[in-house]
């Protein structure tokens, strides 16, 4: 092997080593300032009586932070010949934000629950439905504004299950 063949390959494995170098430092996930919030999905569980619209989750926030809100709207439809009373449900995927997640649901102007999420686990007040009819529920996610830990990277997806009882 010549001398120049010895340098070429000296000036090849030092320039590899730089390319590695400076790859590896763009390459890096930089440094975040800001706080991680909590992941929130809520969706209407079709039943048979009630149809339910959309299908997939209404409202959905991913990095929900204390003193912002989220709302979403669904469609429940009663699909029977006779007048029902419908009570929502929460059955949350797990119980990390029972406590901090303040939940509201309304139907027009009338709120059917107001409180935390574990709250809502008992149900809404009834919302009563007319054989054939259709009515928009309103729901609003939200971290107050003074919780300031237990939130962060926290993921919870809320079944709303429907519970239905035909009433005269």
């Amino acid at each position: 092997m010549t001398a120049t063949d010895r340098i070429a390959r000296r000036l090849g494995i030092g320039l590899g080593i730089c390319l590695a170098a400076v790859a590896l430092v763009s390459w890096r996930v930089p440094g975040g300032e800001r706080t991680l919030g909590a992941d929130v999905r809520i969706e209407a569980l079709q039943t048979g009586p009630v149809g339910v619209a959309p299908l997939q989750p209404f409202l959905k926030k991913p990095s929900l932070l204390p003193g912002q809100s989220v709302s979403g709207s669904v469609v429940l439809r009663n699909q029977t010949g006779v007048a029902l009373a419908l009570r929502l449900r929460a059955l949350p995927s797990v119980r990390d934000l029972d406590r901090l997640l303040r939940v509201r649901v309304s139907a027009g102007d009338t709120t059917l629950y107001d409180g935390q999420l574990g709250g809502l686990r008992a149900g809404a007040a009834p919302l009563r439905l007319a054989a054939t009819r259709s009515a928009t529920v309103r729901v609003t996610a939200s971290l107050p504004s003074f919780v300031h830990s237990g939130f962060q990277g926290r993921i919870v997806d809320v079944g709303l299950q429907i519970d239905s009882r035909n009433v005269r």
